[in-house]
């Protein structure tokens, strides 16, 4: 039987990658007190586990001990362990027990996107360099911190595609009327907002006894209508159609291995019932390999705080592997001395701005710099 042994710290994700290589029948932990936590999310995260060992930390003959115990139990096992994580001590005295018994070690070298194998079972000091080939669920990698992530049904009625097509190709028009009526907006009160005079004259968008009414009209001429029970329609038009324009647009990259629209990842200390007011949402998540990304779409203006919510996400939930894109509907005017500091912001964050139109030609490319890595 083959098994692999982690070590438990903080960083869980060197053990789903290890795991992912190795492809063991059966999975060990070695943990410590303060790393008992950790312990509890990877026996949810990775599933054919054997009785997990406590260690002393800081005890480099008592982890030795410990491990040479392992190897007994095991002897008749093809035995592996990665020592990626655990302090200097832990992962020291583990790799000298295993290599004084001729059993074969991994490291997982993230950093590089890449990890090194010690063939100490067939050849003494040989050591072997990969790739990180390993494919990640966007389920597990949340997972791997301690949360939960719920994904909403982004499916769309006849009449809710026809709004994202008809605002693709009309927005830069009818982007002030409806930027404006959406800052007054108050979700399940009743609104009528119309335009009374120029060009865009009798063009609605009204919310009453839980109905939606949309109508646009240019030179006196109704060019859109719309019309359904609920507020699905109105959420689209007041921004989530151009969440659904640029996940199209990434889908069509052909990149990512897992692709969500509208993510809500619920902190480890969530409760039932509290689900509105605990929840952190983003527009677009994916993941390829086992680096994930962030895409925060706005039609509209952006904010310093747009920022700090994402730095906060990528900190709390993603780990610094993960990258950031913020896509607007129109370019940041760089003559403009907020959007100059906005984008300095950014660019200290290594958060990467791209309008909509640069959504085909540089997602890729950025990604391609590794950035995330460095």
């Amino acid at each position: 039987m083959k098994i692999l042994v982690h070590l438990v710290s903080g960083q869980n994700l060197p053990n789903y990658i290890a795991s992912k290589i190795v492809k063991p029948e059966k999975e060990l932990f070695i943990y410590t007190e303060d790393s008992k936590k950790q312990l509890d999310i990877l026996n949810q995260v990775l599933i054919n586990n054997l009785n997990p060992v406590l260690i002393p930390a800081w005890d480099f003959e008592q982890i030795k001990f410990k491990i040479d115990e392992i190897l007994l139990r095991h002897s008749e096992d093809e035995v592996i362990l990665n020592f990626t994580a655990g302090n200097k001590i832990m992962s020291q005295a583990a790799f000298k027990v295993f290599e004084q018994n001729k059993k074969d070690c991994i490291y997982i070298n993230s950093q590089d996107d890449e990890f090194i194998y010690f063939n100490n079972s067939t050849n003494m000091n040989k050591v072997n360099r990969g790739k990180i080939s390993v494919t990640a669920r966007l389920e597990d990698y949340i997972k791997l911190n301690g949360q939960s992530i719920t994904f909403e049904n982004n499916s769309l009625t006849e009449q809710q595609q026809k709004l994202v097509t008809f605002l693709e190709n009309n927005f830069p028009r009818y982007s002030g009327k409806i930027l404006g009526f959406a800052s007054k907006y108050r979700r399940n009160q009743n609104f009528n907002f119309s335009v009374s005079d120029g060009k865009l004259k009798g063009t609605t968008i009204s919310y009453q006894n839980k109905n939606t009414e949309l109508k646009f009209f240019l030179n006196d001429k109704e060019i859109f209508s719309a019309q359904e029970n609920g507020q699905e329609l109105l959420d689209l038009c007041f921004g989530k159609w151009f969440e659904h324009l640029c996940f199209n647009q990434i889908k069509t990259l052909k990149y990512f291995d897992d692709l969500k629209l509208n993510c809500h990842i619920l902190k480890a200390s969530h409760k039932d019932g509290d689900d509105f007011v605990d929840k952190n949402e983003l527009d677009i998540l994916a993941i390829k390999g086992i680096y994930p990304s962030i895409f925060e779409c706005k039609s509209g203006g952006v904010k310093s705080e747009h920022v700090d919510k994402l730095v906060s996400l990528k900190q709390t939930y993603l780990g610094r592997y993960s990258s950031i894109f913020f896509i607007t509907f129109f370019p940041l005017n760089d003559s403009d001395e907020f959007n100059i500091l906005l984008k300095e912001k950014m660019l200290d964050n290594k958060i990467i701005h791209l309008s909509y139109k640069q959504i085909k030609s540089k997602i890729i490319t950025e990604l391609r710099k590794k950035e995330n890595l460095k």
